[in-house]
């Protein structure tokens, strides 16, 4: 009995010590037991190639007529999988000819207010009135902080507008279906009532172009507006003295003198600091 104790305390403490020795070189045998699967498995495979070649060269008839046998059943079995799968190999080929030829019909529109008359330009595929439902909930969304801001958004704060096709545009792809809109946007970019920010497919040297072009224009409208401000002043001014001086042309010959004297008066009290520090001055020197 004490022998099989022993023999069993032995055995324990060996397996002990397996499991430390294991815990401690995890990724050494890890690796060995790699290298030895691949060995054994080239040398396998290297056995087996002549063999295999070996039988299908003998039984080569039996082989296609049992892969014929078991594709025929195959397809019977599963026939109704193959149906489904060619029809969606077929709407797959029609959905590509449609993306293909989806920008034939592309459209040009304009969202007016009727209030306010201003009006946004956009261009797209879809059917106008499902492109107008598209910005309503656009808008809706912003109301709701969930969206952001938008130009065209101006135009349905009076819950009072309607959409009009512009333009049925054919082309090839979306980058041609920007360039006529921003044509079109540009032929109202200078109305005030437009509301686009933007000018689609505009290059930077357009832009500055454009904005020098405007600075130009808007410098000489407000030189004109300030002209005509200061030729009115000057007009009204002088009609005011030429009525006064027809209504008090007697008293002014009679009262010549007083008249001046009260001028005088009045230039000199207005400006009295400055001259006795001019004289100061002049003293000094």
């Amino acid at each position: 009995m004490e022998d099989n104790k022993n023999i069993d305390e032995k055995k324990l403490k060996k397996k002990e010590a397996n499991k430390k020795y294991r815990e401690k070189n995890k990724d050494k045998i890890r690796q060995k037991d790699k290298e030895n699967y691949e060995k054994n498995k080239l040398d396998i495979n290297e056995k087996r190639k002549p063999y295999q070649k070996e039988y299908y060269e003998k039984n080569k008839k039996i082989i296609n007529q049992k892969q014929k046998i078991y594709n025929k059943l195959h397809y019977e079995n599963n026939k109704e999988y193959h149906r489904l799968k060619q029809i969606k190999f077929k709407e797959r080929q029609k959905d590509k000819e449609k993306d293909i030829n989806k920008y034939n019909e592309s459209k040009i529109y304009k969202i007016e207010c009727n209030k306010t008359k201003l009006f946004y330009i956009g261009s797209t595929i879809q059917e106008i009135e499902k492109r107008l439902k598209g910005h309503i909930n656009h808008y809706n969304q912003y109301l709701n902080n969930k969206y952001h801001y938008v130009s065209s958004f101006e135009i349905f704060k009076n819950n009072d507008y309607y959409i009009k096709l512009i333009e049925v545009y054919n082309c090839n792809n979306q980058s041609e279906l920007r360039i006529r809109e921003g044509q079109i946007i540009k032929l109202h970019y200078n109305n005030n009532k437009n509301v686009n920010q933007r000018i689609e497919k505009r290059t930077d040297k357009e832009y500055y172009d454009e904005r020098n072009n405007l600075k130009k224009y808007r410098l000489k409208q407000k030189i004109k507006t300030k002209n005509l401000c200061i030729n009115n002043y000057y007009n009204k001014r002088d009609k005011l003295k030429i009525n006064y001086y027809d209504k008090n042309k007697i008293y002014l010959k009679n009262n010549y003198s007083k008249i001046k004297y009260e001028s005088e008066r009045r230039f000199f009290n207005k400006y009295s600091n400055v001259i006795y520090d001019f004289i100061i001055i002049l003293n000094q020197y």
